[in-house]
């Protein structure tokens, strides 16, 4: 009991993170000792009281049987009922029950455990009280926010415990949760909600913590949850969807002219290049919203953006007043935002523009009671609508109607109207027809005409009396009649004008048009229509002039009903006459209408008035009507024909009353009325100024509408407004326009006043708001009126905007005015201009200060209304505060290192200027190029342009800041340029100020893209060319040459590869031109490939391509060729057809340094000759031209193939004994020996012309040229002039063409030019560096120069030869040159094995005769792999097997051989019989027959194509091929000089070189000769090739063959060197004369080093005067053999021993002899070469240190010992 653990049930006061319970999953459970089992058991809901019981379960998965040993628990509130001891069997289970008993209520822990074997293992039993426990995840990550939003995300909380729990969260800013506290139930899941609102642009991590526990207690129980969010400043643009925007300037939407009723919309995008999300809103400016509210609106005005998209608005723009330009701005406003975005909105709002065909109708004169119609169109040309009405009463109170009426006129039409004239009574009829339209003043028309009766027939007017008239009242000449105006005409007091018009005497006369009406102003043609409507009277108006007749009141209105239709009512009106004259006064009468006129007609004096009176009788009840009743006035004189003059005949004038009224009885209700005003609230100028309005009253209604302004309005206001027409009648589903006047006052309020129509003369009443207060001009300014400009520099200028606001509902216009002083320092643009409402000028002020101080001005701003420009100004003033001082500027780097560049190209370059002074400062820019190459420099018509290009040479750099100045530079040659950047300051208006600055230097050098065949390998059937006759074949120092010299203007027009040529020979005009001689090969034979590398040396990336005639040709289309080819393009198109040249890659690109390889490739598919242009293009680079050539000769027909048909001899110097012998290579490519001889006849005639010299001798004139190899010519050039020879030489071959070959060779005079030391340097590279495909075997060196070396001397390099496969090993064999001298040149070892990755060291050895030589050597190494020749000896084993068994066996077929035994047929086969053949020890000699040269050729020579055909006819066809051997050339050149000439030429190099001055063997071949002077074969008779010459070659080839073959001649001669006296001792050469002889005391000296025989002969068959031989170890040249001749060294012991008294004499005399020099240096040579073999093989370190000196001790300890 005292060992369980048991805890309180309350939790401790620290808050603790609760532990999650132990899930009992069969995923739990453990395994321990091979029992699967629960690490624990665990009690949770449990009482005092009572037991508990769980299972324990233990799985045996162990494959043997379990015994445990139970451990019960050690306190009693666990027990086990079950025994100590437990066994389980494989695969089993064993329940094991466990009790808890607990006493009291805190937490038990005991443990029970379990014995095995193997070890013990023990399981927890645990009960546990019942705690809080939430669980929340540790962190939490909030979506990203923008600044001042919100983001917000869930979290689960999770109760785990078996308690009701409540919590509550206590969460710092800018982090809120909801709900922050509640309860939760056992095992539930609650969503919290985590809001998070930043306030500032950072990454936010707040933890947030829970607090837990029982309710109404202390919350202990604590969870920690980290909060992390990230803040971003959110950004919006606008975008204008239209046309394209300057992205510095503000957005704005331009809505352009609208017409009145319409409505346009235009839209913008609002882009969020934010990634978080963001809010916005739209609102207006202050102060900005007009009267009327903003004509234009938005369709949104607030949402949200996500990151990266955008949101679509559209603004609508709907005009309301006719004639202003409306412009508003719409803000955008993002919270958190670091600016605020302006779109600027600006309309215009147009009317319609309506017009009159013709302005007058004239009917004429018609008889009373008839009619007359004219036509007139009314035109409307804007794109809006018009809405028009006639005033003209159409119910037959008028003589002249229209119709229609009235009604709209779409927009950009036109309609057509009928104008009627139907006159009542005899006189002239004259009236100015208003045609109302709506938004504009209105149209008038002029119709006259004349009515005559019976009794009275007046003057007929026509249009020209108008005209005159209108002139008269101009001049007030109408208020007098007629009668009296040509009484003052006659009396003087008057006159007659140009026009024919009168005028006073004092008075100019009109310069106006009489033909043309008067142009009066709209508002003019308004006040005239207010004038008629108003019966001639306009109160208002502010014009003094009246009419002539007028009529008061204008108006009359019956709202009376009468009681019976037959009752009427009457009113009266005035009409005065205010003219000089009798009038007489008609009205028109209708007597169908209810309203009637009395008396109709009647005579005014002058200046007098009467009084008619109008009766409404209407004949139907409750019925509305309406009318103008129609007035005509005219001089009583004018009715009277023949009263007046002609000039003198004036029209009648019209005035009109307005009638309506209604016949409702009463109590009787009247019409509904339903109608419209548009617009509802008429808004006036803001300026005390006379205006004008429309409205118009729609009737929408089935029924007739009357209106009259409303009787009781008594205010002043709506007394200052005037409509016309004040009443009328408005027919169903028609229109009445209403003219509103009125001058705008102070007092009127902001809001507005009504006015009330009365409508169908009852209390219905429709109200009309009219705004009419004047507003002052105001303007603002930004920053409250003040301008700090920036520190500027003395002499120049700096800028600064500035924003003006028209805060006033009129248009205004400004000017600034600064004062004197002040305006040579600071300006404004624009400094005058117009300000539309609610519009902002910004508006840009210069500053330019004069010295170095600082300003404070004051400009003042003056603007005024435009409608009133000599109107009152305002003021408004501006505080500016600037500064001046002064600056310099200097460049961060003074030298600006550019590097290479690509002449031609560009390349633009960033350099920094820095400004540290406190302004800006304006500098115009120079540049100054020098060219630093000295041949460039010194050449005076050298004029380069320049190449350095500013982007502007005009710059400012701002203050305490730095500047990237760009600039461009595009070299125009290759060459090293140098620019000087210097500035000068510049002034405000641009001049330059004071010297020139330095700031920097730019260098740069101009280069092309350049590259160089590096190196150059042949293989196929060109794999017999040496290096040196590839490099002239494919002129590739040619090629070199132009790579990197620099190209022509000309092949600089394509800078890149293009297709530019119509025709398939595209035209040559490229200035290099080269041949790509692919050489010759038969037909069929194996392609022939040229490898060459592509170097590319310069420092740019060289990009290149070759194109073929195809690649430059441009696509034409079918019906564009001709059809016709020429034979060039025939033969072009079938080489390209066939593939015969093709080049792999053909175009690439070259990084600086690098290599690529180029394959080109010539098939021999077709006979003949071959050629194809292809061109050689570098990028910004050289162009050109490859002429491709190759031969494919037919088969067995001899070919040569001449490299060149024009040889160039090196100079000989004229005089020379001895001139050096000179070669010329001649190389057969066909599969036979070819057969040369050189026609000597050029060569006699050349003799004969310079004195039977001979100027030029061929050594071999005739000769052979194995297939595939190289014979060379030999020639010497001994000239006697000082001149150049030229000769052509016909090269005849056998059975095949001859050739002619000029040759060229030039003699020199040493005394003039000085001795030529030339000797003929190899051009091509001595490095391998482009590998062959499948190429192993690599050479050291692949062209050896040995230089300039003297005759009978020995010259030898060391050369490397190196496998450098990992896995195969070959064989090698060195091919040497055939010469009919002595063998020059010898290879050591001449041939071997090369194991896989091994390395071996070459000798090579050049030993020059007596003569002089220009060596050009080709040594080829053939390489041959051990596993392809393995392949190949056992086919050739088995082919000989298999004929060997064919010749010695044999089988019977015959079928009646066995007849006797009668088994025959039945019997088995008999056995092959062998017979045996005589074994012969020699064989007999084939008999004497012809043999062709090529079967010879066979048997000679190892060249490749005749040694595939030897093998073949030997071992048959079925014996295998030779395996084809790889060849590596090795290239020897130099130049022996005698030894006279050598010491005068080379006296330095003389010391370098031992002259064997002894007589030396010198070998060739198998025979020995003395080296003389003469040349060996001259001595010997000359073989001439024919059928002697084969059939001796042949026989003593097989001779010689037999005796190699026979064993017993070998075996004797094995025995030959044992004998006492050898029998080829008596065949060494003859000893000199003066030599010593055997008997003599000196003894002969040995012979110098050679060449050692090869592997295949013996040992005694070397020769007798070798004293130096190599070692027997392989590749190491070893010490002198054991000779029989008594040496050098025994005859030197000889003389040791004798005591001869002259012993000093004896060994001078030795060192003096020739023999012992010779015997010296090849001790040596040999010595070094066997050092270097050693060092090769690393046997011998030559880094080593040299070991030290022997002490005197052992010195003497050795002497002791050598003693003894």
């Amino acid at each position: 009991m005292d060992d369980v653990r048991c805890h309180s049930s309350q939790p401790s006061g620290e808050p603790q993170r609760p532990r999650e319970p132990h899930p009992r999953t069969p995923s739990q459970r453990c395994c321990f000792l091979g029992v699967e089992t629960s690490p624990e058991l665990l009690w949770e809901d449990w009482e005092l009281g009572k037991n508990f019981t769980k299972t324990l379960v233990l799985k045996n998965v162990h494959s043997k049987l379990q015994k445990l040993r139970l451990r019960a628990p050690v306190s009693k509130y666990f027990r086990s009922v079950l025994t100590q001891q437990i066994l389980i069997s494989p695969g089993t289970s064993y329940p094991l029950p466990l009790t808890f008993s607990p006493h009291e209520r805190c937490e038990y822990e005991d443990s029970v455990a379990f014995e095995g074997r193997d070890g013990s293992f023990v399981v927890s039993l645990r009960a546990t009280l019942p705690r809080h426990a939430l669980v929340a995840p540790d962190s939490v990550l909030l979506p990203i926010c923008a600044l001042k939003h919100s983001t917000q995300t869930t979290l689960v909380l999770k109760n785990q415990s078996k308690l009701h729990t409540w919590f509550q969260w206590e969460c710092p800013p800018p982090f809120h949760v909801s709900p922050d506290q509640g309860l939760l139930e056992p095992s539930q899941e609650g969503l919290i909600t985590v809001v998070f609102q930043p306030h500032e642009a950072l990454v936010h991590q707040r933890e947030a913590f829970c607090r837990f526990g029982d309710t109404g207690e202390e919350l202990l129980g604590r969870c920690t949850v980290l909060l992390r969010g990230q803040a971003k400043y959110p950004s919006l643009q606008l975008r204008c969807t239209e046309g394209e925007e300057d992205p510095e300037a503000a957005p704005e939407l331009l809505f352009g002219s609208v017409a009145i009723g319409c409505h346009r919309k235009k839209s913008f995008t609002i882009c969020n290049m934010s990634p978080v999300t963001a809010s916005f809103a739209f609102s207006c400016l202050q102060g900005g919203t007009p009267q009327l509210g903003s004509e234009f609106s938005c369709d949104v005005s607030s949402g949200e953006v996500a990151p990266g998209s955008s949101l679509r608005a559209t603004v609508h723009y709907s005009p309301v007043v006719v004639g202003t330009v409306a412009v508003d701005y719409l803000t955008l406003v993002c919270p958190g935002a670091l600016n605020k975005i302006q779109l600027k909105l600006t309309g215009t709002c147009i009317g319609p523009i309506v017009t009159l065909s013709c302005s007058m109708l004239d009917f004429g004169h018609l008889d009373q009671g008839q009619a007359a119609m004219r036509k007139v169109d009314l035109v409307n040309s804007s794109p809006c609508e018009a809405v028009y009405q006639w005033d003209l009463d159409g119910c037959g109170h008028s003589v002249f109607s229209v119709q229609p009426t009235g009604g709209t006129l779409q927009p950009n039409s036109h309609i057509t109207l009928k104008v009627v004239y139907r006159p009542q009574s005899p006189m002239i009829h004259h009236r100015k027809v208003a045609c109302l339209i709506l938004h504009r003043g209105p149209v008038f028309l002029d119709v006259i005409g004349t009515c005559h009766s019976e009794l009275q027939k007046p003057a007929v007017l026509r249009p020209k009396h108008l005209t005159t008239y209108r002139l008269h009242r101009r001049r007030g000449l109408t208020l007098y009649p007629p009668d009296q105006l040509s009484a003052m005409l006659q009396n003087r007091s008057l006159r007659l004008d140009h026009q024919g018009a009168l005028c006073l005497l004092d008075e100019e006369s009109s310069e106006c048009s009489a033909e043309s009406p008067d142009i009066l102003s709209e508002n003019s043609l308004t006040e005239e229509y207010y004038q008629a409507s108003s019966g001639g009277l306009s109160p208002l108006s502010s014009s003094s002039s009246s009419s002539h007749i007028s009529v008061e009141p204008a108006e009359l209105v019956f709202h009376c009903a009468p009681s019976t239709p037959s009752r009427s009512s009457s009113q009266s009106v005035c009409v005065t006459n205010r003219t000089k004259g009798m009038v007489s006064l008609v009205w028109t009468t209708d007597p169908d209408s209810p309203f009637a006129v009395s008396p109709v007609s009647c005579d005014l004096s002058p200046l007098k008035s009467t009084s008619f009176g109008v009766s409404y009788d209407p004949k139907q009840l409750n019925a509305l009507h309406g009318a103008q009743l129609e007035c005509f006035a005219i001089y009583k004189v004018l009715r009277e024909p023949g009263q007046v003059e002609e000039g003198l005949l004036f029209p009648s004038w019209c005035v009109t009353v307005r009638v309506i009224g209604h016949s409702f009885q009463l109590g009787r209700e009247h019409f509904v009325p339903r109608c419209t005003l548009q617009p509802p609230t008429v808004v006036f100028p803001a300026l005390s100024l006379l205006s004008y309005r429309t409205v118009l009253l729609q009737n929408s209604g089935d029924l007739p509408l009357s209106f009259n302004l409303h009787p009781d309005q008594s205010s002043p206001l709506a007394g200052s407004v005037s409509v016309v027409p004040g009443c009328g009648l408005v027919l169903p589903r028609h229109h009445q326009i209403l003219h509103l006047r009125t001058t705008p006052t102070e007092d009127c309020p902001r809001h507005g006043f009504s006015l009330n129509l009365q409508l169908n003369g009852a209390m219905n009443t429709q109200e009309i708001t009219v705004i009419s207060w004047v507003e002052e001009p105001s303007v603002a300014m930004e920053a409250e009126g003040c301008l700090h400009l920036q520190p500027t520099a003395v002499g120049s200028s700096s800028q600064r905007s500035h924003c003006i606001r028209n805060t006033s509902r009129v248009p205004l216009g400004y000017q600034w005015r600064i004062p004197g002083e002040d305006s040579r320092v600071i300006c404004v643009d624009p400094e005058s201009g117009e300000m539309q409402p609610n519009d902002s000028v910004v508006q840009t002020w210069m500053f330019s200060p004069l010295e170095e101080t600082t300003y404070n001005m004051t400009p003042f701003l003056s603007f005024w209304p435009i409608q009133t420009p000599g109107g009152r100004t305002s003021r408004l003033g501006l505080e500016v505060t600037a500064m001046g001082c002064q600056g310099t500027i200097r460049a961060e780097s003074p030298v600006v290192e550019l590097g290479e560049m690509l002449v031609g190209g560009s390349r633009a370059v960033e350099v920094s200027l820095v400004n540290s002074s406190l302004c800006p400062l304006s500098l115009g820019l120079e540049v100054q190029q020098t060219l630093l190459d000295q041949e460039l420099t010194s050449d005076p018509r050298c004029t380069e342009p320049l190449a350095l290009h500013l982007e502007s040479s005009r710059r400012t750099v701002p203050s305490c800041s730095r500047l990237l100045l760009t600039v461009t530079v595009t070299p125009h040659r290759r060459a090293r340029y140098q620019w000087t950047l210097s500035y000068k300051p510049l002034s405000a208006t641009g001049c330059e100020l004071g010297a020139s600055v330095l700031l920097c230097e730019l260098r740069a050098e101009g280069v092309f893209s350049t590259l160089r065949v590096a190196d150059a390998r042949c293989g196929g059937s060109v794999g017999g060319l040496s290096k040196r006759q590839l490099w002239s074949l494919f002129s590739l120092d040619s090629l070199n040459l132009h790579l990197l010299s620099c190209p022509s203007p000309q092949e600089l027009t394509y800078r890149k590869t293009t297709q530019r040529s119509l025709h398939r020979c595209p035209s040559i005009f490229r200035a290099a031109i080269l041949d790509f001689n692919f050489c010759s090969a038969p037909v069929a034979s194996e392609p022939s490939t040229v490898l060459m590398l592509l170097d590319n040396i310069g420092p740019i990336p060289a990009e290149w391509a070759l194109l073929f005639p195809d690649d430059q040709r441009m696509e034409v289309n079918h019906w564009a060729e001709s059809g016709e080819f020429s034979s060039t393009e025939l033969h072009q198109m079938k080489v390209q057809d066939n593939r015969l040249f093709s080049v792999s890659p053909r175009s690439g690109t070259l990084p600086p340094g690098q290599q690529r390889a180029l394959q080109l490739t010539y098939r021999h598919d077709f006979a003949g000759a071959h050629r194809l242009p292809v061109v050689f293009k570098l990028s910004h680079g050289r162009e050109i031209l490859l002429n491709f050539q190759g031969v494919t000769v037919e088969r067995d027909r001899p070919y040569l193939h001449f490299s060149r048909l024009q040889h160039v001899f090196s100079p000989v110097a004229v005089g020379v004994l001895i001139p050096p012998r000179q070669v010329y290579d001649l190389y057969n490519s066909s599969t036979v020996v070819v057969h040369y001889e050189v026609d000597a006849y050029p060569l006699q005639q050349l003799q004969e012309q310079n004195f039977h010299h001979p100027v030029l001798c061929c050594l071999t004139p005739r000769g052979e040229v194995r297939p595939g190899r190289t014979a060379q010519l030999e020639w010497l050039f001994s000239p006697l002039e000082a001149k150049v020879y030229n000769v052509d030489i016909v090269i005849h071959t056998r059975g095949g063409d001859s050739t002619v070959v000029s040759f060229e060779g030039r003699g020199f005079d040493p005394r003039a030019l000085g001795p030529s030391d030339h000797v003929c340097l190899p051009s091509v590279p001595c490095m391998q560096k482009a590998a062959l495909p499948e190429q192993v075997v690599f050479l050291s060196e692949e062209s050896v120069s040995l230089g300039n070396v003297p005759v009978h001397s020995r010259s030898t390099r060391l050369l490397s030869l190196t496998n450098v496969s990992h896995t195969e090993a070959v064989q090698y064999g060195w091919e040497l040159p055939q010469q009919d001298g002595p063998q020059v040149v010898q290879m050591h070892p001449s041939k071997g094995r090369l194991g896989a990755g091994e390395s071996i060291l070459c000798v090579l050895t050049l030993n020059t005769p007596g003569w002089t030589v220009l060596y050009q050597l080709d040594l080829i190494c053939q390489i041959t792999m051990e596993t392809e020749l393995a392949e190949y000896r056992e086919s050739v084993r088995r082919v000989e097997e298999e004929r060997e068994r064919q010749q010695q066996e044999f089988t019977i077929t015959e079928r009646d051989l066995g007849a006797g035994g009668g088994q025959a047929t039945q019997g088995p086969r008999s056995a092959p019989v062998q017979v045996p053949l005589p074994l012969r020890r020699y064989q007999t000699l084939p008999p004497l027959r012809s043999i062709s040269c090529s079967t010879m050729a066979g048997g000679m020579y190892s060249s490749r194509g005749p040694r595939a055909e030897r093998h073949s006819r030997r071992e048959g066809p079925a014996g295998g091929r030779m395996p084809t051997p790889t060849l590596l050339h090795l290239g020897v050149t130099a130049r022996s000089h005698g030894l006279l000439e050598y010491q005068a030429l080379f006296p330095d190099n003389l010391s370098q070189h031992h002259v064997y001055r002894s007589p030396r063997v010198e070998t060739q071949g198998s025979h020995w000769a003395v080296s003389s002077t003469v040349p060996p074969t001259a001595a010997l008779p000359h073989l001439v090739p024919g059928q002697e010459r084969d059939i001796l070659t042949h026989t003593l080839l097989s001779l010689i063959r037999s005796l190699i073959d026979d064993q017993e001649f070998q075996r004797r001669l094995a025995r030959l060197p044992s004998e006492r006296v050898p029998y080829f001792s008596q065949l060494r050469a003859p000893d000199p004369p003066g030599y010593p002889s055997p008997g003599a005391p000196l003894p002969p000296v040995p012979r110098p080093y050679s060449a050692p025989p090869g592997p295949s002969l013996p040992r005694g068959l070397r020769p007798a005067g070798a004293g130096v031989a190599l070692k027997e170890r392989p590749h190491t040249v070893g010490a002198a053999e054991n000779h029989p001749r008594p040496s050098l060294d025994s005859r030197h012991a000889d003389l040791q021993t004798q005591r001869d008294p002259d012993r000093g004499h004896v060994r001078r005399i030795i060192r003096r002899c020739a023999e012992f020099s010779d015997v010296c240096e090849d001790v040596l040579l040999n010595t070094l070469q066997n050092l270097m073999m050693e060092a090769f093989h690393r046997e011998l370190d030559l880094t080593a240190p040299p070991p030290p000196p022997p002490s005197s001790d052992d010195i003497s300890v050795s002497r002791r010992g050598d003693g003894s």
